[in-house]
C-alpha cells in the first residue's frame, strides 16, 4: 500500500505532494480557521497557508498532526489611545536618528511610567 501524501503549495515555489508526517495542520481558536505549515523540499523555507475544514479534517483523520494555537494577546488588547498616524511614524524615524534618544525614553518613562 502506497502511503498517503497531502498537496502542498510553496510561496515561493511549486505545488507538490508531501507526507503526512511532513505537514502540520494548525487550527487557530480565536477564529476557528484552518491552516497548516511544512518546510518545502525544494527551497528549503518555511512555509504556511490555508486551507479548507473539510480537507483538514481528511488529512487529521489520516493521521496528520494538529496543534492549536491563538493569535498573540497585543491583538486582543483594546488600546483606548489615538490610532498611530504617518507624522507619528516620521516623528518616530527622525527621533531614533538622534544618538541620545534610548535616554530620553528611560527619562521619560521615569516620569510618568507611561510604557
Amino acid at each position: 500500500m502506497e502511503p498517503i501524501r497531502i498537496m502542498v503549495k510553496c510561496p515561493d515555489c511549486v505545488e507538490t505532494r508531501v507526507g503526512l508526517r511532513d505537514v502540520t495542520l494548525r487550527y487557530c481558536l480565536d477564529d476557528e480557521r484552518w491552516s497548516y505549515r511544512f518546510a518545502c523540499h525544494l527551497c528549503g523555507l518555511p512555509a504556511v497557508a490555508p486551507t479548507s475544514e473539510n480537507a483538514a479534517r481528511r488529512a487529521a483523520a489520516a493521521g496528520c498532526p494538529v496543534e492549536h494555537w491563538r493569535f498573540p494577546a497585543e491583538l486582543l488588547e483594546h488600546n483606548p489611545g489615538p490610532a498611530l498616524t504617518l507624522a507619528d511614524l516620521a516623528e518616530l524615524q527622525e527621533r531614533l536618528l538622534e544618538p541620545d534618544w534610548f535616554d530620553e525614553l528611560l527619562h521619560v518613562r521615569g516620569e510618568n511610567q507611561t510604557f
